[in-house]
């Protein structure tokens, strides 16, 4: 397991059994070393329907989640297309009209 200053992130380790469900992050700042994300530093376990919005910067590079797809399909399509379908779905799965 990283240390404590290499595994950044809202939760900073999530392990084999850990699982993390229905979380949505907005406009957070991580700053780190190794290992940083949004919602996991270091993750061995499950992360499902959850999103993160903002910025991500680890030593030597500054990113975001997913910087490619979002630049790409800024290019193409004019938004975070994927971002807004994602939001959608869980807008869906709230108010029981997805199934």
């Amino acid at each position: 397991m990283p240390d404590s200053e290499n595994a950044i992130g809202f939760f900073g380790y999530i392990g084999e059994m850990g699982e993390v469900k229905n979380l949505g992050l907005e406009n957070i700042s991580v700053i780190g070393n190794d290992n940083v994300g949004g919602l996991a530093g270091y993750n061995l376990g499950g992360i499902h329907y959850s999103y993160v919005t903002g910025n991500v910067m680890g030593e030597n590079y500054p990113s975001e989640s997913f910087r490619g797809l979002k630049n790409k399909e800024m290019n193409e399509f004019g938004e975070y297309r994927t971002q807004r379908l994602v939001l959608e779905a869980w807008d869906r799965l709230e108010t029981g009209k997805l199934k």
